[in-house]
C-alpha cells in the first residue's frame, strides 16, 4: 500500500507500510538514486511502529516523523548525513537509536519527547 502523504524527494520505488507489522519502509532504488531527502511533516499518521530508512537517503528534514508516539525502532542507512531539528520529537516509544558515521548534522530537539530513549549510539 502506498503512503499518498509522503513528500519525499525520493522515487516512490519503495515506501511501503507492511499491514502485518506496521513497519513504514522508506527506499531508493538500491544505489541508484543518491542525495535523497526525507522532507518535513512527511508522515502525520500515528500508525507505524517500525520505520526503515533504506540506503540512498542522505537527509532526514525537520518534523518528518515527529509525533509518531508508536514507533519503537528506527533504522537509519550509512548513506545519512544529516537529521533535521524536531525529526524524531514526539516519538515517545522509542527506546534505542544508533546514529551512523556519515552523520554530521543532529538539529536541535531531533529527538525532544522521546521519553522511552535510554540508548543514543553516536559515532565517534
Amino acid at each position: 500500500m502506498r503512503n499518498n502523504n509522503t513528500k519525499q524527494n525520493a522515487p516512490a520505488k519503495e515506501n511501503v507500510m507492511d499491514k502485518k507489522k506496521n513497519i513504514l519502509k522508506i527506499g531508493c532504488d538500491s544505489g541508484k538514486v543518491e542525495n535523497a531527502k526525507i522532507q518535513g511533516h512527511a508522515y502525520e499518521v500515528e500508525i507505524f511502529d517500525e520505520i526503515v530508512i533504506e540506503e540512498g537517503v542522505t537527509e532526514i528534514e525537520w518534523c518528518a516523523f515527529k509525533g509518531q508516539s508508536r514507533v519503537e525502532k528506527v533504522t537509519l542507512p550509512s548513506t545519512l548525513k544529516g537529521i533535521g531539528p524536531e525529526a524524531f520529537s514526539g516519538c515517545s516509544s522509542l527506546t534505542s537509536i544508533s546514529i551512523p558515521d556519515g552523520v554530521t548534522k543532529i538539529g536541535g530537539e531531533a529527538f525532544s519527547g522521546c521519553s522511552s530513549l535510554t540508548s543514543i549510539s553516536i559515532p565517534d
